[in-house]
């Protein structure tokens, strides 16, 4: 773990960045940051914590106090049961001598119920869980003792997830887009050019430190390109340099009689 580590996926660099802050100074501030957002935080001994990102298992002993914390922008609205996904990795761990926390990040959407199950499975049938969101993540941050550097960091790491505490459900979008976030620099989009008065749409490619590529000339709609955008990218050698988070692929819907783009965030097979 490493506070100048570069992830790809942006919840990979956020969860790097927020538990690298959190183990500072032999992790004077996570303690504090723990009580305000998990009950019974406050009892437990942080005389000997380690910091695990991206362990499919934490050490073997259960320990008396478990909690699988959930980080989202929107709440979870799912309640049925599913089936677990055996291969889901959590985000991070937080190890101490009585406790383990399980951290799942999201940052877009809401918790897959599936992985939620899938982390269960990794410890006591007693293990809680607890979902908050983004907001609450900054909130808590910015109440910490914090003085000088610690304080700079925090401060800008909130100014990171400024977007992710005050997310913008879609509307009016097709129940498949899970996001209107801009793509950030070094994401790979597509841009899907056309309206329903000029009849073609055209899609072209825009990948990092690379011209935008042409790569469907007459498409028939918005709908149907982004069933050819998931075509494409299945076909292609390298499936994951179209998408970002894992699955997730971006377009820009650009309609020459509109004067703003509007970008959205879907996950490939969903269209």
């Amino acid at each position: 773990m490493n506070l100048f580590n570069h992830y790809k996926q942006r919840e990979n660099h956020c969860t790097n960045i927020l538990m690298s802050l959190l183990a500072m100074n032999e992790t004077d501030l996570l303690r504090p940051f723990l009580e305000q957002l998990i009950p019974g935080a406050a009892e437990l001994d942080y005389g000997d914590v380690r910091f695990l990102l991206f362990a499919e298992h934490p050490p073997a002993e259960t320990k008396p106090f478990e909690v699988i914390v959930g980080v989202v922008p929107f709440p979870r609205k799912e309640t049925e049961d599913t089936a677990p996904n055996p291969g889901s990795i959590p985000d991070a761990w937080i190890v101490g001598e009585h406790f383990t926390l399980l951290f799942e990040f999201k940052v877009t959407g809401s918790l897959n119920t599936a992985q939620f199950a899938a982390h269960r499975a990794k410890l006591s049938p007693n293990a809680r869980e607890i979902e908050v969101t983004w907001k609450q993540v900054g909130e808590a941050l910015r109440r910490l003792p914090a003085r000088g550097t610690e304080k700079w960091l925090i401060e800008q790491f909130c100014e990171v997830i400024a977007e992710l505490e005050s997310p913008r459900p879609a509307s009016g979008m097709p129940k498949q887009v899970i996001s209107g976030r801009k793509a950030q620099p070094g994401e790979p989009f597509f841009v899907i050019t056309g309206n329903k008065r000029l009849g073609m749409y055209t899609v072209d490619v825009v990948r990092p430190n690379a011209a935008a590529k042409r790569v469907l000339a007459y498409g028939t709609g918005i709908q149907a390109s982004r069933r050819w955008i998931q075509d494409f990218i299945r076909r292609s050698e390298d499936p994951e340099a179209y998408m970002v988070e894992g699955d997730v692929v971006i377009d820009c819907c650009e309609d020459p009689d509109r004067e703003k783009p509007a970008w959205n965030r879907w996950r490939l097979g969903t269209f």
